[in-house]
């Protein structure tokens, strides 16, 4: 019932009693993953006693070895800034989403820097091309507030901001343009009746 566990990034390198080495995603299904720890795929089958330490042997040795190390997903350190029609965005947050991976985030500082994690604290984030969304707001006060970031970099499925990470990097940069229109106030009682003129709450 246990999990595994590695050093390496998104999972760890196992190698089978048949010879061949794989990857296995920390995202396996335990029931994949218990099938897989068996002789006969998790069907009720007793194996023999050498079957059963050979499994056990194989396991103990990925674990303690790496099972090789490169094979998983690469994780490399990226910080950087976020901007808004040219100035930087004093706060908020940012998660980039990988084509095939894990996304990785980061909180926005008063400077508009942020540093990425994916797996352990600045880690940073996987190599290759990401989808980023970035959230940011300001308080008006009378449950209503001011986004800082258009509406459609605020959703993963339509924000138009790509980050392409191929290696290391402390000056990733993210540019937001408004394109002139007026940054959205949202009013976050409407979802419990509309507010009438004199700012009471209608059932």
């Amino acid at each position: 019932n246990a999990d595994f566990g590695s050093k390496h990034p998104g999972g760890a390198v196992f190698a089978f009693v048949d010879g061949h080495v794989a990857f296995l995603s920390d995202n396996i299904s335990l029931q994949t993953y218990r099938a897989l720890s068996t002789v006969a795929g998790g069907r009720r089958s007793m194996p023999r006693v050498s079957d059963r330490c050979g499994i056990a042997v194989a396991f103990v040795l990925a674990a303690l070895t790496g099972g090789g190390c490169g094979r998983g997903p690469q994780v490399v350190p990226v910080s950087g800034v976020v901007e808004v029609d040219g100035v930087p965005l004093k706060s908020g947050a940012i998660t980039v989403v990988p084509d095939d991976g894990r996304a990785a985030s980061g909180t926005i500082g008063t400077d508009g820097r942020f540093t990425l994690t994916t797996f352990v604290p600045g880690d940073g984030a996987l190599l290759g091309r990401h989808r980023v969304v970035v959230t940011a707001h300001e308080d008006l006060g009378r449950m209503k507030l001011r986004w800082l970031v258009p509406a459609a970099c605020r959703d993963i499925a339509s924000t138009p901001l790509v980050l392409e990470v191929k290696g290391r990097t402390s000056d990733a940069r993210v540019s937001i343009s408004t394109d002139g229109k007026p940054l959205e106030v949202e009013n976050m009682a409407s979802s419990a009746g509309d507010i009438s003129p004199q700012g009471v709450v209608q059932p």
